[in-house]
């Protein structure tokens, strides 16, 4: 994964990390909220990965043409997918960016 990648995903990450941390301030001195924004704080650093490794799976069994035809062509109802699946990826981003990394990490020793 490139540097550039890296740095024009990471701002979603980032987005969402501010969301939940203005929507959590209130009770920001709760051990329980502190452990959560450290949670959202390494998810927000990590999502371009879990992006990544999502695309990339999903690219392995499908095609490119598949994701931009049909259901999925650029329509103003699109937004609302695309939402999804930055919250989706974003729930679910430091098992599948550790995932994605061991992944890497395994295809570079065997080349």
């Amino acid at each position: 994964m490139t540097q550039k990648y890296y740095l024009s995903n990471v701002h979603w990450g980032l987005i969402i990390f501010g969301i939940a941390t203005y929507l959590l301030r209130e009770d920001a001195h709760e051990v329980m909220i502190k452990f959560l924004i450290g949670n959202f704080f390494l998810s927000a650093l990590l999502f371009p990965f879990a992006k990544k490794g999502v695309e990339t799976f999903a690219l392995k069994y499908t095609t490119h043409k598949s994701w931009t035809t049909g259901f999925y062509t650029e329509t103003p109802a699109k937004n609302g997918i695309y939402a999804m699946f930055y919250m989706v990826i974003y729930a679910v981003t430091i098992p599948v960016a550790v995932i994605y990394l061991l992944y890497l990490a395994s295809t570079k020793k065997a080349t």
